[in-house]
């Protein structure tokens, strides 16, 4: 009996050394999400360093680029593009993401070829969309920005972010009530992330309503700002100013 406990022991013992990279790693996205995320990440480097699967790299890519150095994150992605046995599903995944640190680090023709070539090879997905149209309209192309996000909300008009990239692109565009009515709807759901509140700032201010773009700045200013917002907040505090001090002359 002590001989059969000994060796059930034994095998535990076995089964969570195999499987402490699993329990870092949950542990790093845990805290990631809902608590700490500087803990976290480093949660995911020690899971990153003991094995963990492709997929499983990326998304410690994703939150290295987030929160950490995005240093750290374009090795980790150029690494997992030298892996041969990498299947295209994940391999997609991992270029995408490149591009969207490539967007973060200015490098617009980079990440434009890339995205266009995942595009070439039928590549669809919520996370692609909201990128391409984004970098599409880093390039105020009209014809461009206006295909790749008429299309992308088409695919998920849904995607907080895929709808901040439309509306947009029809501000770009010229069509401040089409920008305009979009935003509405989005704004009602209470986005995350201060892109939209800044975005929906910029139409309102050039229709006249200061007001309300002051309001929507400051809300702008309450949402989390980390290494994948496309937006400063010293951009944000700028235009808050400005207008504050429009608004206080008229006065």
């Amino acid at each position: 009996m002590r001989l059969i406990l000994g060796l059930l022991f034994i095998l535990l013992l076995w089964f969570l050394w195999k499987k402490r990279s699993f329990f870092t790693y949950r542990n790093g996205v845990k805290e990631v999400v809902t608590g700490d995320p500087i803990k976290g990440l480093e949660f995911l480097r020690k899971a990153a360093k003991m094995g963990i699967s492709p997929n499983q790299q990326v998304q410690v890519a994703y939150a290295e680029l987030k929160y950490g150095d995005p240093n750290r994150a374009r090795a980790a992605l150029n690494l997992l593009l030298l892996n041969q046995k990498l299947k295209d599903p994940i391999k997609y995944q991992v270029k995408l993401m490149m591009d969207i640190l490539r967007l973060q680090e200015g490098e617009l023709d980079e990440a434009r070829e890339s995205l266009d070539a995942l595009y070439e090879k039928g590549f669809r997905s919520t996370n692609f969309y909201a990128t391409y149209g984004y970098m599409a309209v880093l390039t105020g192309e009209k014809e461009y920005y206006t295909k790749i996000n008429d299309e992308a909300y088409q695919y998920n008009k849904d995607n907080l972010v895929i709808c901040d990239n439309y509306a947009l692109s029809l501000h770009m565009a010229g069509d401040l009530d089409g920008a305009l009515a979009v935003y509405r709807e989005l704004i009602a759901k209470e986005p995350k992330f201060p892109e939209a509140y800044y975005n929906y700032a910029c139409v309102l201010t050039k229709t006249g309503d200061t007001g309300k773009a002051t309001e929507m700045l400051r809300v702008a200013l309450e949402q989390e700002f980390t290494g994948v917002t496309t937006i400063k907040e010293q951009q944000v505090r700028e235009l808050l100013h400005s207008l504050e001090q429009s608004n206080s002359q008229e006065q």
